[in-house]
């Protein structure tokens, strides 16, 4: 379970454009 928390610690990291959450706020922003 190591990896895990590896990648939720690397989630906040990632850019706004990688991140789906973000992908979908700006695709309904022009």
């Amino acid at each position: 379970m190591r990896t895990l928390r590896t990648a939720q610690a690397e989630f906040p990291s990632v850019p706004p454009e990688l991140r789906p959450c973000r992908h979908a706020n700006g695709s309904s922003s022009p």
